[in-house]
């Protein structure tokens, strides 16, 4: 090895060129994608979104949260 004359950009702390990671792919490829959720911050977002209710001739904006025990009187 002493008698080496090429230089080589690996070694401590270089990783070999064909492990290296490419340009705009990510390190983990199937982690979750950054517009991914998941199931309950989608809920959250739904159950939080205001609605406008109709009592008699009275309309109010709520969550749908507040909405669903109401049922019928749901104005759109």
């Amino acid at each position: 090895m002493s008698g080496d004359t090429k230089e080589y950009d690996e070694g401590y702390g270089k990783l070999p060129k064909v492990t290296r990671l490419k340009k705009g792919r990510p390190g983990n490829p199937k982690e979750r994608s950054k517009g991914a959720k998941g199931v309950n911050d989608s809920m959250k977002r739904e159950l939080e979104a205001k609605i406008t209710v109709r009592e008699g001739n009275h309309e109010t904006r709520i969550s749908n949260a507040e909405a669903l025990p109401s049922g019928s009187r749901l104005v759109r």
